[in-house]
């Protein structure tokens, strides 16, 4: 078994350095994904934070703040 193993080294270094090279990038891609703002519809029930005026709220989505994005910024 010694000797296979000794035969094979080369081959058995390279498998393991291109497992860890592909488990580096599909970690990347995946966090990459996960932190993309999700394409659903956004309400001002989901929102934290928001601008009112005269006592009522904005209706454009880019004045309310976001979980995700008061997540990022702390």
């Amino acid at each position: 078994m010694r000797e296979w193993f000794k035969k094979q080294q080369k081959i058995i270094v390279w498998i393991l350095a291109v497992a860890f090279i592909a488990g580096i990038a599909w970690w990347s891609v995946a966090s990459y994904l996960s932190s993309r703002p999700s394409t659903t519809q956004t309400s001002l029930d989901q929102a934290v934070g928001y601008i009112k005026i005269n006592g009522s709220p904005l209706n454009d989505s880019q004045t309310w703040v976001l979980p995700a994005e008061l997540e990022n910024e702390y």
